[in-house]
């Protein structure tokens, strides 16, 4: 090597040495970043494989870089404080969690390591952040954008299935905030594609079946499932009652087709894992997560259930 190569190779390395940013996150040395992830239920797992695989692609591997700790609660969110609290303790870098109730929890502890969320309908709605743009405190993270998607769900549904006129929506009275939404998201659209919502309120399995059960024949054309966890909660009353009376079923999230419905319209689990570990990355390096935009997917798509449809 010349001299002025020497001279260039040196002063890459001095930059390198004052900006270890720039280096790649394999490039060894440090200690492994130490990251904590919530599932609420094993229906969450793509989105840590997603996580996993998003975090390799920028160089992280598992067991040298990075130390993943998943934990599945299995829908038992008064595991959460003890989560936040061990993961605490531990000296954890990050945490990411799964659903809004997941992330409300962690955040309700006083002290914990940053938190990015996913799987969150709205996090200025359901108070993670005081801003999209800056969203403050302690977390950040991906919007499920699932109040904001209702127009265009119910316009595919209606575009799949022309004849639709009367379209039950089963939801909680326990959930105020909902009827709110259906009033500025759905209700609108609805009237211009001469749909009539038909509210049905139920609290539990019980009210479905007992509701479900006084629904006369011709009532109604299809169903449409909200975004909130009481409905998912009656997934399997919602489909059954679907089948028996033969009513297209739109679900609320397409990682809820494997299990009945005829069309769903959101973001992929492990793409939201993958597009999370980008601002993952930018935590363990140093940036606050307080000062990280809330992210939207960077894709929704629409599935359809061909065995369903038929």
């Amino acid at each position: 090597m010349n001299g002025a190569g020497r001279a260039g190779l040196a002063c890459l390395l001095l930059l390198l040495v004052a900006r270890p940013g720039w280096a790649a996150a394999g490039s060894g040395g440090d200690a492994p970043r130490r990251v904590g992830l919530i599932l609420f239920s094993q229906a969450f797992r793509p989105a840590a494989e997603g996580f996993r695989e998003g975090m390799a692609r920028l160089g992280y591997r598992e067991g040298r870089e990075l130390l993943l700790d998943v934990r599945d609660i299995g829908r038992d969110l008064e595991q959460v404080p003890g989560l936040i609290r061990e993961f605490t303790r531990k000296g954890y870098d990050l945490v990411v969690t799964t659903t809004t109730p997941v992330a409300r929890a962690a955040l309700a502890q006083p002290r914990g390591p940053p938190l990015l969320f996913t799987m969150v309908a709205s996090p200025l709605r359901s108070g993670l952040v005081s801003s999209l743009r800056v969203p403050g405190g302690r977390a950040s993270g991906v919007s499920h954008i699932a109040f904001e998607t209702l127009p265009r769900r119910l316009i595919l549904f209606k575009t799949a299935f022309p004849s639709l006129r009367r379209v039950a929506l089963f939801h909680s009275s326990r959930l105020p905030f909902l009827k709110g939404h259906i009033e500025e998201y759905l209700r609108p659209v609805a009237n211009e594609l001469k749909i009539e919502l038909v509210d049905y309120p139920v609290n539990d399995t019980r009210e479905f079946d007992a509701c479900s059960a006084a629904i006369a024949p011709g009532e109604i054309d299809g169903i449409f499932m909200l975004p909130d966890p009481i409905s998912v909660t009656m997934l399997e009353q919602l489909v059954r009652f679907s089948r028996e009376r033969r009513l297209p079923l739109m679900v609320a999230d397409n990682a809820l087709l494997a299990r009945g419905g005829v069309m769903g319209y959101s973001p992929d689990f492990h793409d939201i894992g993958v597009q999370v570990a980008g601002m993952a990355d930018r935590v363990l390096r140093g940036a606050e997560v307080g000062r990280l935009p809330v992210q939207n997917p960077w894709k929704i798509s629409l599935l359809v259930s061909v065995k369903e449809a038929r």
